[in-house]
């Protein structure tokens, strides 16, 4: 069950009217200020990283070239974005993208010979991890501005 959103807004009263509208809309206003900060928090701090371990593996150039931020089902609850491929791991183009992201064990083959163990290289996990702050301060940054925007908007009135 979601929490109800407890909002007090004290003092003068155009800048409390602005600042209702912001988180009215059933928190239209809100999700539309995190859901831009989420996409442009993960297009500035997590996809370099990501692009830069899969740098190491680099082969023919494909996982980093397919590598996307795409914003998450629209939710009630969820505000976000998610990076990854058009497929899901272990699928299509880039099925290897899995191997690379959670290792494999050394197994043998059916023929006899042994398979090599590929050492698991988190390159979606570690830096969505890393730029937990950076992805915060963004957040806040958002917020803060929309806030700002609304306070500038109430003096312009007076």
């Amino acid at each position: 069950m979601a929490r109800d959103v407890v909002l007090e807004l004290t003092g003068h009263k155009a800048l409390d009217r602005e600042l209702a509208a912001l988180l009215d809309q059933s928190t239209k206003g809100v999700k539309g200020v995190l859901r831009g900060a989420s996409r442009d928090a993960a297009k500035k701090h997590v996809l370099p990283k990501a692009k830069a371990i899969l740098a190491k593996h680099r082969q023919t150039g494909n996982l980093a070239s397919e590598l996307k931020v795409r914003a998450i089902k629209r939710s009630r609850t969820a505000v976000g974005v998610g990076i990854g491929f058009p497929d899901p791991l272990f699928v299509g183009d880039t099925f290897y993208a899995g191997f690379l992201e959670y290792g494999t064990d050394e197994r043998e083959h059916k023929s006899g010979k042994a398979v090599g163990r590929i050492r698991p290289d988190s390159f979606l996990r570690k830096p969505l991890y890393e730029s937990e702050a950076a992805v915060r301060a963004e957040y806040i940054k958002a917020l803060r501005e929309r806030i700002a925007k609304a306070n500038a908007k109430v003096r312009a009135a007076k």
